[in-house]
């Protein structure tokens, strides 16, 4: 199978998944309130695909995410230790998020913790370039 260049695999109603093929990685787009079924299903498509072709990138816009914290339990607990399992833990992972959370998430960050390699934005642009390094 193959998949286009930087094609959206999944486009639902809050949340889009951009899988960017020649840069290898994994853009997942959240735009406001997501309900519980839709968050789950969209991070479990994203990890069978990044297995499927052994994508270890990722790019999370959070800037407009709305998730109740439950889902946000579920993925620290299930989907991130499941990611580790399926891809392995020297993953990098770009996350823009707005800039509130931004000096909050980055006063919690180990700047120094190699895996997964960790970097935190409030714009995409320089979070698309340091993925496609």
């Amino acid at each position: 199978m193959t998949i286009e260049k930087d094609r959206v695999i999944l486009q639902g109603e809050t949340i889009s998944i951009i899988f960017h093929e020649e840069a290898a990685y994994i853009e997942v787009v959240f735009q406001g309130i997501t309900h519980s079924q839709e968050y789950r299903v969209a991070l479990d498509v994203a990890l069978k695909l990044a297995k499927g072709y052994e994508i270890t990138q990722w790019l999370f816009d959070q800037r407009e995410m709305n998730v109740h914290p439950v889902d946000l339990q579920w993925a620290e607990k299930v989907w991130v230790p499941r990611s580790y399992e399926l891809l392995g833990k020297a993953q990098r992972q770009a996350y823009v998020v707005s800039q509130e959370v931004f000096e909050q998430f980055s006063a919690q960050i180990d700047q120094h913790h190699k895996e997964p390699e960790i970097a935190i934005f409030r714009e995409t642009e320089p979070a698309y370039a340091w993925i496609e390094l």
